[in-house]
């Protein structure tokens, strides 16, 4: 019977002492990698921690850096503080009013968040899902003119009459979702909810609150949940609606909260701020219409004031 070692390389039947320096079954299998053969990124790799981490923290300079030679926006300081409270606040409430530009800058903050953090799936929600689907294809469209670099980061765009889908090369994901029960059983990382003021408590906690409940795992050999991450993020932002209504009793506790350092902020304007930058209407445009608007519906679109009917609360306010 032939013998196993003979079927045996040289490299297994030899040891150390015998081996022949020119017998190529003799060389080594595993070749040692040196500072010389690592790549452009993995030698840069801490300067790319540093950069990532400073993108997330100020991501309006980031923006700066993506702004065209020629063409896009320039950021006006409220815009900046705007930016900055979603990439860095847990929940943000925001009260604004027309031609403020804040369905454009909530929107370019998901576009930020979905570059920034690898396969995360947001959301913007709104009345119905045609309303939350135009929102995301205008704004998308609007934002990619101005910084024409980002379509570099999608790899595909789906938008219909009542969907819209954001992929981008990272797997990350924007769509949209409406402000009622049919949202129930959905999932996503982060929500944005637009319209607020007119969002049915009820409805918020049983169908959308739940959306955010799994949070995002990160990507790589741990794969866990990141702690310092801002999971479960849930933003509103609105035009202002009716004292007593549910989301007022909710700006008011998040206004407390704020104080009290938990997390959460509460911005608003009225329309001199955006007028004051030169966005949206001119001051006489707006003096116009408000001749020919009813109070109630000036305050809420323009004075960005919670109104009530309430002779009571009128007085105590």
């Amino acid at each position: 019977m032939a013998s196993y070692g003979k079927f045996q390389s040289d490299n297994a039947k030899y040891g150390e002492k015998n081996r022949d320096n020119y017998n190529p079954e003799f060389n080594p299998t595993v070749k040692p990698k040196t500072d010389a053969k690592e790549s452009i990124f993995e030698k840069n790799l801490p300067k790319w921690v540093d950069f990532i981490s400073w993108c997330r923290w100020e991501s309006d300079g980031l923006l700066d850096l993506l702004k065209p030679p020629k063409g896009g926006i320039t950021l006006h300081f409220d815009q900046r503080v705007f930016i900055r409270s979603i990439m860095r606040f847990f929940s943000v409430y925001g009260v604004f009013p027309r031609g403020f530009s804040k369905t454009y800058l909530e929107i370019l903050c998901l576009i930020l968040v979905a570059m920034l953090y690898p396969n995360i799936e947001l959301a913007l929600t709104a009345q119905t899902k045609e309303n939350g689907a135009k929102f995301l294809s205008d704004k998308y469209t609007e934002i990619t003119r101005h910084y024409p670099i980002l379509k570099n980061e999608v790899i595909k765009t789906n938008f219909s009459k009542d969907g819209a889908e954001i992929l981008f090369a990272n797997n990350s994901t924007i769509t949209n979702l409406p402000n009622s029960q049919t949202a129930k059983g959905q999932r996503r990382k982060r929500i944005n909810i637009e319209e607020s003021a007119l969002l049915n408590g009820e409805v918020f906690d049983d169908a959308l609150a739940p959306v955010v409940e799994v949070p995002r795992n990160t990507i790589g050999k741990l794969a866990i949940v990141n702690p310092e991450e801002l999971n479960q993020q849930i933003n509103f932002f609105t035009t202002s609606g009716f004292r007593n209504s549910d989301e007022w009793f909710r700006s008011l506790k998040m206004v407390d909260n704020m104080v009290n350092l938990e997390g959460e902020i509460v911005l608003g304007s009225n329309w001199m701020l955006a007028c004051w930058y030169g966005r949206g209407s001119s001051k006489e445009q707006i003096l116009k219409k408000k001749k020919k608007m009813s109070s109630v519906s000036f305050a809420q679109n323009y004075n960005s004031s919670w109104v009530s009917f309430s002779p009571y609360v009128q007085r105590c306010s």
